[in-house]
């Protein structure tokens, strides 16, 4: 038997899904080429015996620590420093300045490093009056999390590159650069976890910024033995946290959703974990919590698109279907929908625009109508009719996810295929 409605989903409904969700994320930035990483990288021994100058390295890094904030010149420069750090996460400005604003909070972490080296070790003989910055736990959290977000940054840069030889050099060279910002990311975390007191929940905010560091590194390795080592050390990480302490897991769990599939040899594991994650999450919180239900719905959703992504395989390679697949995909199908139509009703009293539900409850739809096509594989009962209400009501609320987001390619796509169809 032949699908009605040939999607050729699965494969690539992954990659739209994975696109989707990053686009509804905060506004991911497209950075210059950071600079300070060789301040930032510097072990403490060169560190020690550089001389402390003017705040300003040099010319080059002028822009790199002007940040557009009102310090009190009284501040202490911890104090100076986290303002800096709120400033930078809470920024909505252009993405020409922020990126100058991370690496000048990179520029601020070694400069308080070095003068404390310095009065340390009485190296300048001006600094006699002068106070010792407090490094602690909370100061090493900041450096850290800086230098992962220039990461990301670059990450991001390089690979939205288009595909030419003299790119595919240039992004050896970028992607080295930016594995040395991983490596100084995780130098910084455990140097900070050495300074954590008993019962601070910054140890927490160290275990998410590991786990993310990690996984990001587990992508760029080549090596199928360091990237298994990577993706382990990822989840026992992320287990290890105490969840109520830390409020941006939920971030961290969609990114594993959303890198799964680049991992083939251990994706069901990681959409798993991810699955059962969520499924403590909604159990712990109150029913209607929203973020743990579309975090669960999502979550089943993505296995369902897994399931039917080596169901169509199969079919390619073998024209076999195999029904137990079919049925673990109609599962995850039907529960994704389930818990999208129940977030629909959290939000109705809220104001909330219900466009990011409607899309991922119209994708769900599909699934479970090719679940039903496939189903009627081999079967001597032929019903069209099973799977063309799934397709309507997706069609639907396509219609109004496109009002919203008339630049979604995918919901285009699929109501362009359909508005003969459907639209009457």
């Amino acid at each position: 038997m032949t699908k009605k409605h040939d999607f050729s989903f699965n494969k690539k409904h992954n990659s739209s899904w994975s696109n989707y969700s990053q686009s509804k994320m905060p506004q991911e930035l497209k950075p210059k080429r950071p600079r300070g990483l060789k301040q930032a990288t510097l072990d403490q021994e060169s560190i020690k015996k550089q001389k402390l100058d003017d705040p300003v390295l040099d010319n080059e890094q002028q822009d790199t620590a002007t940040l557009a904030v009102q310090l009190d010149e009284e501040e202490d420069d911890f104090k100076e420093l986290c303002l800096m750090h709120d400033h930078v996460v809470n920024f909505e400005g252009s993405v020409d300045e922020l990126v100058p604003l991370l690496n000048g909070v990179v520029h601020e972490c070694d400069r308080m490093l070095r003068l404390r080296d310095a009065i340390e070790e009485q190296q300048v003989e001006d600094l006699k009056n002068e106070k010792k910055p407090e490094i602690n736990a909370m100061f090493y959290y900041i450096y850290a999390h800086a230098l992962l977000a220039l990461a990301e940054k670059k990450l991001d840069m390089v690979s939205a590159l288009p595909e030419t030889e003299e790119n595919d050099e240039q992004f050896v060279q970028d992607v080295d650069d930016v594995m040395a910002y991983l490596d100084a990311c995780l130098e910084r975390i455990e140097s900070g976890k050495e300074l954590v007191q008993a019962d601070d929940t910054v140890i927490d905010k160290f275990a998410v910024l590991s786990a993310k560091t990690t996984l990001i590194k587990a992508k760029l390795v080549d090596d199928n033995g360091e990237q298994n080592e990577l993706l382990d050390s990822t989840l026992k990480t992320y287990a290890s946290i105490d969840k109520k302490h830390v409020e941006d897991r939920f971030m961290l769990l969609d990114i594993f959703l959303e890198t799964a599939e680049m991992f083939p040899q251990r994706q069901q594991e990681l959409l798993g974990f991810v699955l059962k994650c969520y499924q403590e999450e909604q159990s712990s919180e109150d029913e209607g919590h929203l973020e743990a239900m579309l975090g669960l719905g999502n979550a089943n959703l993505a296995l369902c698109n897994h399931y039917g992504a080596m169901i169509e395989d199969e079919q390619e390679e073998n024209d076999e279907t195999d029904q137990t697949k079919v049925k673990i995909m109609m599962e995850y199908a039907e529960s994704s929908v389930s818990l999208f139509r129940k977030a629909l009703k959290v939000i109705e009293d809220k104001k909330t625009d219900p466009h990011y539900i409607l899309r991922r409850l119209g994708e769900a739809l599909i699934q479970n109508g090719v679940a039903q096509e496939y189903a009627m594989i081999g079967s001597s009962e032929q019903d069209d009719d099973l799977a063309e209400p799934f397709y309507r009501e997706a069609f639907e609320h396509f219609v109004k996810v496109h009002q919203y987001d008339p630049e979604d390619e995918f919901v285009a796509g699929m109501l362009e295929q359909w508005k003969e169809e459907f639209s009457q």
